[in-house]
């Protein structure tokens, strides 16, 4: 399962992923987010991309390569930056092989987890910051 939303106004590209997904789910995923991209890069480069990857699993081979071809894809077509939420360790090192891809990196600032904060909670809290950090109005 996968979300995709795009926020034309700050440029960035929200998406949520989730599961463990087959080729056929990841060839939709890739289809649909480029579409995406497209939109967002038709004003140029310099758009972003915030991930919320907390309930996504560690992916196959396969999958991790077609996502591989679709993150190298958002970097040729002027993606500046790319933030993505992943809790765990394996979870980051299937990032982490993205390595050819400077733009990409886990969210590496730790939230205070207070008792009742939800992952989407602290997933808006990240898009506030980088929104910030970007100067783009809250």
């Amino acid at each position: 399962m996968y979300e995709i939303s795009i926020d034309m106004h700050n440029r960035i590209i929200y998406d949520r992923l989730v599961g463990y997904w087959d080729a056929a789910t990841a060839e939709r995923f890739c289809e649909e987010f480029r579409a995406a991209i497209q939109k967002v890069a038709a004003n140029g480069p310099g758009w972003k991309i915030l991930a919320n990857h907390s309930e996504f699993e560690t992916q196959s081979p396969e999958v991790a390569a077609m996502l591989l071809k679709t993150a190298s894809y958002a970097e040729a077509n002027g993606l500046a930056k790319a933030a993505v939420y992943t809790p765990g360790a394996l979870k980051r090192l299937q990032i982490k092989r993205m390595g050819t891809i400077d733009k990409f990196g886990p969210m590496r600032r730790k939230m205070k987890h207070a008792p009742g904060l939800t992952n989407e909670m602290i997933i808006r809290r990240h898009a506030r910051r980088a929104r910030r950090r970007v100067g783009s109005p809250l």
